[in-house]
């Protein structure tokens, strides 16, 4: 199986709590992360590396669903693609151009 791994700059998110407890509880409860690593395998989701620093953890594979962007207003973040395992990091520059 193909998978590629693209560093990512730090990223602050917030982690669902039930997909650190297997979905069983911990539901409606968040816990800050920082995303490290982004991987894309043809045919799922994006997973996400997060640095967890209330635990010191760094939980591996989570999906892009047990992301938020806010805990309090709770927006779920999204990302699209293609089916491919083609992924990498793009940074915008905006370039400003006067004339003399």
């Amino acid at each position: 199986m193909s998978t590629l791994i693209c560093n990512l700059p730090s990223i602050d998110v917030w982690v669902r709590r039930e997909y650190l407890r297997d979905l069983q509880d911990g539901h409606g409860e968040f816990v800050k992360g920082v995303w490290v690593t982004a991987k894309s395998i043809p045919g799922r989701a994006f997973y996400f590396e997060t640095y967890l620093p209330d635990y010191g953890a760094l939980y591996d594979k989570l999906p892009i669903s047990a992301f938020v962007s806010d805990p309090v207003t709770p927006i779920q973040i999204w990302i699209f693609t293609i089916f491919s395992f083609g992924i990498a990091w793009i940074m915008a520059w905006s370039l400003f151009v006067s004339s003399l």
